[in-house]
């Protein structure tokens, strides 16, 4: 019963992603912290954000990044009335903000220019 107690006890801790008691009742946790780490991904995926899920694939560099219509948007006006160094410059403060990482930066260069 104590047994049952302290597993239950782990198994609540467990649901804020402390895993630590379990692993001393002697459960084996690498599957949870897996698909735990997989379901994190997932999500952030549904919002455009695919840099966790190249963890679970071997194909991560063909992950697209989605790209907020603002930012890119923003991007083409920017090429449009300052060309390639206007882009430039608002897609790497786009970065700096946080709002774009360097592969999505990429991504928008290239679609912005055709290249």
């Amino acid at each position: 019963m104590q047994y049952n107690a302290l597993l239950k006890t782990a198994a609540e801790i467990a649901q804020f992603g402390d895993y630590s008691a379990l692993e001393q009742l002697g459960v084996d946790v690498d599957r949870l912290i897996e698909n735990e780490q997989f379901d994190r991904a997932l999500a952030l995926a549904k919002y455009g954000d695919f840099s966790l899920l190249g963890d679970f694939t071997e194909n991560a560099e063909n992950l697209r990044q989605k790209v907020n219509y603002t930012i890119q948007r923003g991007a083409e006006e920017a090429y449009a009335y300052g060309g390639y160094e206007a882009l430039w410059d608002y897609v790497y403060r786009q970065v700096g903000y946080g709002q774009l990482n360097e592969a999505s930066a990429r991504q928008v260069l290239a679609a912005v220019t055709g290249g």
